[in-house]
């Protein structure tokens, strides 16, 4: 379906079993980002697939990364070099809104330069209104951090990457003993505590400070 509704354009960025590509939809000539993710056709895999996916489709907000639909299908050729994917594996397909940039390349492009603390605080606004846009869907994000945070074409924000998003009714009500999110990134209570909504909100704190801040790599850390 890939090949035959889209012109592969290039390569965003990639990861251990996957990558995100631009492409062009040859009817609409629009660009999109498409992720492609590789995957064993078991039940934990296909579960958490499917819960981007219902989980996307729940939003409609101006700063959330638009969702266009989803589909599976066996793995083209590249992925059987690259990412070592066997035969019986299958690839998850969900195109996007094209974004190029990430508040975490603006982070480490502007590390020395002067804030615009203005500019800062109607970004974080946004950005504040889509986490509780998120949360009043009943979902917590989990995995907020600067390179989920993505810039638009007009350069207002938009958070992504919902793949270990999980209802909070879920969360509040089991103990989880798996560590979930980015260890920088999660609050105190996401690795061995029931948890809600605060743990984004303790991220989003962290952001704030990164965003209104110079600091190095190393001191972030």
């Amino acid at each position: 379906r890939f090949t035959h509704e889209f012109k592969f354009i290039k390569e965003i960025g990639s990861g251990a079993f996957g990558r995100v590509v631009e492409a062009e939809h040859f009817l609409d000539k629009w660009k999109y980002a498409v992720k492609q993710i590789a995957f064993q056709r078991k039940e934990d895999k296909v579960e958490k697939i499917l819960r981007e996916v219902q989980t996307m489709a729940k939003f409609d907000h101006p700063n959330i990364v638009r969702y266009y639909g989803a589909w599976i299908e066996r793995p083209p050729q590249v992925f059987f070099f690259k990412f070592r994917v066997k035969l019986f594996w299958s690839i998850f397909y969900m195109p996007t809104v094209l974004c190029n940039y990430s508040l975490e390349d603006w982070l480490s492009e502007n590390e020395q330069q002067p804030r615009d603390h203005q500019k800062m605080r109607v970004l974080f606004k946004q950005l504040v209104e889509a986490v509780a846009y998120i949360h009043s869907k009943d979902v917590i994000h989990r995995d907020l951090k600067p390179s989920n945070i993505l810039f638009d074409e007009k350069d207002g924000i938009r958070v992504c990457d919902l793949g270990i998003a999980t209802e909070i009714f879920e969360a509040e009500t089991l103990s989880t003993r798996t560590i979930t999110g980015t260890p920088l990134y999660s609050g105190p209570e996401q690795s061995s505590w029931r948890y809600g909504r605060k743990v984004d909100v303790f991220a989003l704190g962290l952001i704030y400070a990164e965003m209104s801040v110079n600091m190095t790599s190393d001191v972030r850390e």
